[in-house]
C-alpha cells in the first residue's frame, strides 16, 4: 500500500513539475489578460519580428499595460539591471562580480537618489511621474500575474517589486558606461610617470585626447539631400553586446499621442524614436564631464583636505553578500567633488560627474523629447539632462535637421591634466563653472544639408570655447562625412549600405604610405577593395599585419610590453598609430619585421570572419554548463574604427568583438507608416521564443526589417497576432 501511495505520489509531483515547467517556457501572452487597474481595454499587436504595438485610450493604461509587456519579456535582464547598480550581483553569480559590486557600491547610486528624491518630485510634472509609476505597477503586475520566466528556478530569490527609483539608478549605471574615466585615466596616471613628455605627445592629440570606449554613429539629411523630398535619420549607438540587447523596442499610441521607441529596461520613456512628425537618435559625446581627484585623507579617516582646509569627513562600512562564499565587506564614503573610489581604484581617488548634479533631469529630457512639437520644444528637453554626455540628432517633417549636446560640460581654467588625477586637496583643480547650454554649439539647419556625428570633435567651435573630450578617432566620422558628400541625393536604399559598410576610408591611404618604403605591401593589396567582409582574405591578411605592427611599434614607445598591449586594448590608441603609418614614423625596420609574418598567414589560408567573430553573451551564458543561451559566435563583416564598426578587444592582438551597433534605425519623415530597423538578436530576453535571435541572421548580414507604425485600423490579420488586456470583471 505504502509503494503504492509512494507510487501516485510521485506521479503527481512529475505532473505538477511538468506543468510547473510548461508554464515557465511558455512565456507567450495569452490574446487576453485581465489587469484590474486599467481604467479601459488597451489593445495590442504583436508583428512577425516581435515588436509590441499598444493602443489605449488613456496614457494611464498605456504605461500601465507596457510596464506588463516590458516585465513579460525581459524580466530577468530587468532584476540583474537592478542588481547591478544597487551593487548586489554576488547574491546571484557569486564570487566572479565581487569587484563590479564594489563599484557600484562606491558610487552610492541609491543614496543618490534618496538624497534628492523629495526634491525631484516636487519639481517634475506630474503627468511625469504618472507615466514612470503606471509603468512600474504594470511590471510588479506581472511579477504578481504573470508565469515568471525560467531562469528563477536557479537563481536564489524571486524577484522583488520593483520601484520608479530603480529607473534613476539605473540610468546612472548606464550613463556611468558612456564614460571611460574610469578604465583610462588611471592608465594616463601610471603613463604620466614612466614616460618622457616626447613619447606622451605621440599618444596624445591636440586636443589632449585621451583614450576612449565604444562609439556611435549617426547623421540626418535635409530635405534638399533626400529622394523624398522630407528628411533622414539615421543612428546606430555602440554599445558592449549581450543576450538580450540593451533595447527593447515598441510602439505607443493614445489619440494624442504616438511614438515607435527604442527603450532601455526599467525606462519607461524612448532614448532613440520617432513620432509622426519628428526622429531623433544619439551617439555617445565623450566630452569631459567625469574627472577623477586624488584626495588627501587624514589617517583616522575623520577629516579630508578640501581647498586648502580640513573638512569633517565620514567613511561608512558596507557589506556584499556573495552567493557561495563569504560576506565581503568594503569601506565607501562620499567626498567634497563625489564618491570616493577606493575599493575600485586601490587609493584615495573620488570621482566628480556632473550626473551627481541635482538638477539633472535626464529622464524628463527623454519624456519630453518624445512630446517636442517643434524643434525649439526639442532643444528646451534635450538641455534638462546634465549626464550622461551625447549628442543628440534631429529631424521634423518642416524640414528641420538640427543637433544639440546633452549634459553639462565643466570648465576649468587649466585643462591640460585631465587626462589623469587631479588635486583633490589645493583647490587647484576645481571647476570655475559649467558652460550654459546656449552657449554650447550646436547645429540647425546647416547650409550643407548633412549633419554627422560619430564621436569625433562635434565642431571646431569645441576647441574653441577650450571644451575638450575623450574623442574617439576620427575615421568613421570623415569615411561617413566623404561617402555622403560622393552625391547630393541619397535614399533609403542607399543609407542602408552606407550604415553598414565595412569599410575605413584611411586604409587605401595607409597602404599607399607603407608601400612607399615597402613597395610589396602594395602589390599584395592592389586587388583588395579595402572592405573588411567576413569572407575576405585580403582584410585577414591586413588586419593581422597592421595589428602586429602596432603592438609592435607601442613597444618601442613604452618599453612595456604589458602596457603596450593594455594601450592597443583602448580604442583611440588607433588614432595616434594611424597618423604614425601615414607619416612614415613607423621605422622600417618594425615593418619589415612585421610584414615575414604574411607568408605564415598566408598558409593558414583565413578569411576575416575566420579571425573576426561575434557572441552575444547572456548573463548565464558565462557559465559553461549554459552556454547555449549565448548567441553565435559567428565570423562577421566589420571592424575597429569602420563605419560599420564591429570593435575588437584589442584591435593589436584579439578577433573577439566586444562592442557595436546596439540597433540601427533609419528613419524617412516622409514615410508616415513605417521606418526600417534592426536589433542584433530580438526582442524577447526568453530563450525558447521565436523572438529570442530572430533577427540575429539579418543583423550580421546587413539586412533591415521594416518598423510598422500602423494605426490599429491598418492592421492585416496575417500581420500580426492580436493581444488584449481588459480592467476585471469585463
Amino acid at each position: 500500500m505504502k509503494k503504492k501511495y509512494f507510487f501516485i505520489f510521485f506521479l503527481v509531483a512529475i505532473f505538477l513539475g511538468a506543468v510547473s515547467l510548461y508554464t515557465r517556457l511558455n512565456q507567450q501572452l495569452p490574446a487576453v489578460t485581465t489587469l484590474g487597474a486599467l481604467k479601459n481595454k488597451v489593445s495590442g499587436r504583436l508583428d512577425k519580428n516581435g515588436i509590441y504595438h499598444l493602443y489605449a485610450q488613456n496614457e494611464k493604461d498605456l504605461y500601465r499595460t507596457f510596464g506588463y509587456v516590458m516585465a513579460s519579456e525581459r524580466l530577468l535582464q530587468m532584476d540583474l539591471q537592478r542588481h547591478a547598480f544597487q551593487g548586489r550581483l554576488s547574491e546571484v553569480f557569486g564570487s566572479s562580480t565581487v569587484n563590479f559590486d564594489k563599484q557600484m557600491r562606491s558610487l552610492m547610486l541609491p543614496v543618490f537618489v534618496d538624497t534628492h528624491w523629495n526634491e525631484w518630485q516636487a519639481k517634475y510634472p506630474q503627468e511625469f511621474w504618472q507615466n514612470l509609476e503606471d509603468y512600474y505597477a504594470g511590471i510588479n503586475d506581472f511579477i504578481k500575474t504573470g508565469n515568471l520566466p525560467l531562469e528563477y528556478l536557479f537563481l536564489p530569490n524571486a524577484p522583488a517589486p520593483f520601484s520608479s527609483k530603480d529607473a534613476f539608478g539605473f540610468i546612472g549605471m548606464m550613463g556611468l558606461s558612456f564614460s571611460n574615466a574610469l578604465k583610462i585615466r588611471p592608465t594616463w596616471e601610471k603613463l604620466n610617470t614612466l614616460l618622457p613628455a616626447q613619447v606622451l605627445g605621440l599618444l596624445r592629440d591636440e586636443d589632449f585626447r585621451a583614450y576612449s570606449l565604444e562609439g556611435s554613429n549617426g547623421w540626418v539629411l535635409s530635405g534638399a539631400r533626400s529622394s523624398s523630398g522630407k528628411p533622414i535619420l539615421a543612428n546606430d549607438p555602440h554599445i558592449g553586446f549581450s543576450q538580450p540587447g540593451v533595447w527593447f523596442k515598441a510602439q505607443l499610441e493614445t489619440a494624442d499621442f504616438k511614438l515607435l521607441g527604442h527603450f532601455l529596461p526599467l525606462i519607461p520613456f524612448a532614448a532613440v524614436g520617432r513620432t509622426p512628425h519628428h526622429a531623433w537618435g544619439l551617439t555617445m559625446s565623450l566630452v569631459h564631464d567625469v574627472d577623477l581627484y586624488k584626495e588627501m585623507i587624514s589617517p583616522d579617516e575623520k577629516k579630508i583636505m578640501y581647498r586648502g582646509v580640513w573638512r569633517d569627513f565620514k567613511m561608512q562600512e558596507d557589506v556584499i553578500k556573495v552567493r557561495f562564499a563569504k560576506d565581503v565587506k568594503i569601506k565607501i564614503g562620499m567626498t567634497p567633488h563625489g564618491p570616493l573610489m577606493r575599493e575600485t581604484l586601490n587609493e584615495n581617488i573620488s570621482l566628480k560627474w556632473t550626473f551627481f548634479l541635482p538638477e539633472n533631469s535626464t529622464m524628463l529630457g527623454f519624456y519630453k523629447m518624445a512630446r517636442a512639437q517643434n524643434h525649439q520644444e526639442f532643444a528646451a528637453a534635450v538641455a534638462l539632462g546634465t549626464a550622461p554626455g551625447m549628442n543628440v540628432l534631429y529631424a521634423d517633417e518642416q524640414n528641420n535637421i538640427g543637433l544639440w549636446h546633452f549634459g553639462k560640460i565643466p570648465r576649468m581654467s587649466d585643462n591640460r591634466h585631465r587626462d589623469s588625477f587631479l588635486d583633490g586637496a589645493s583647490g587647484a583643480h576645481e571647476y570655475l563653472n559649467y558652460q550654459e547650454f546656449k552657449h554650447i554649439p550646436f547645429q540647425l539647419n546647416p547650409k550643407s544639408g548633412v549633419i554627422v556625428s560619430a564621436n569625433w570633435r562635434p565642431s571646431k567651435e569645441f576647441l574653441d570655447k577650450k571644451i575638450l573630450g575623450d574623442w574617439m578617432p576620427r575615421d568613421r566620422f570623415m569615411t561617413i562625412e566623404k561617402k555622403l558628400s560622393e552625391k547630393k541625393v541619397w535614399s533609403i536604399e542607399e543609407l542602408k549600405v552606407l550604415q553598414t559598410i565595412p569599410y575605413n576610408d584611411f586604409y587605401p591611404q595607409i597602404v599607399a604610405s607603407l608601400a612607399k618604403v615597402l613597395p610589396e605591401i602594395g602589390e599584395k593589396f592592389k586587388n583588395w577593395d579595402f572592405k573588411s567582409t567576413a569572407e575576405s582574405h585580403h582584410a585577414y591578411l591586413f588586419h593581422r599585419f597592421i595589428g602586429h605592427l602596432g603592438l609592435a611599434w607601442f613597444k618601442s614607445q613604452v618599453q612595456n610590453a604589458e602596457m603596450a598591449s593594455k594601450i592597443c586594448g583602448n580604442a583611440s590608441s588607433w588614432d595616434s598609430f594611424r597618423e604614425a603609418l601615414l607619416n612614415i614614423k613607423v621605422p622600417l625596420d618594425l615593418i619589415k619585421a612585421s610584414w615575414e609574418q604574411i607568408p605564415l598567414l598566408e598558409n593558414e589560408n583565413k578569411s576575416w570572419g575566420d579571425w573576426h567573430r561575434l557572441t552575444l553573451e547572456h548573463p548565464l551564458g558565462k557559465i559553461p554548463l549554459f552556454s547555449f543561451y549565448n548567441v553565435g559566435p559567428v565570423g562577421v563583416m566589420g571592424g575597429h574604427d569602420q563605419v560599420n564598426q564591429m570593435r575588437e578587444e584589442s584591435w593589436c592582438e584579439s578577433g573577439k568583438i566586444k562592442s557595436g551597433p546596439s540597433l540601427r534605425f533609419l528613419v524617412d519623415l516622409s514615410e508616415e507608416k513605417k521606418s526600417w530597423g534592426i536589433l542584433p538578436s530580438g526582442n524577447s530576453g526568453h530563450l525558447w521564443s521565436p523572438y529570442y535571435k530572430n533577427q540575429w541572421n539579418d543583423f550580421i548580414r546587413g539586412n533591415y526589417l521594416i518598423d510598422h507604425f500602423y494605426a490599429e485600423g491598418d492592421w492585416n490579420g496575417d500581420e500580426a497576432r492580436l493581444l488584449e488586456w481588459v480592467p476585471a470583471g469585463k
